[in-house]
């Protein structure tokens, strides 16, 4: 008899995201860059948060994410 054995890891990934574009447009009338993160777009991912951040410093616009961050399926209000 084979036993097989499966350990569930987490595999946390990081995404390099930028708020909808609108929110660069200087006559908008609102910003859409509160909007839940599920409305971000993903530019970049990386395998770690620091690789993350060495590239999100060439935008000031742009946040690192972990993949597993509930914000990304718009189920928390918080940014």
């Amino acid at each position: 008899m084979k036993f097989r054995h499966s350990v569930a890891l987490p595999l946390v990934g990081w995404f390099l995201m930028r708020p909808p574009m609108p929110h660069l447009n200087p006559s908008a009338l609102h910003t859409d860059a509160a909007n839940s993160l599920a409305r971000w777009k993903i530019v970049e991912s990386f395998p770690t948060r620091t690789e993350c951040e060495v590239r999100m410093r060439e935008s000031r616009w742009n946040v690192c994410v972990a993949s597993d961050d509930p914000r990304l399926n718009g189920k928390s209000g918080k940014h």
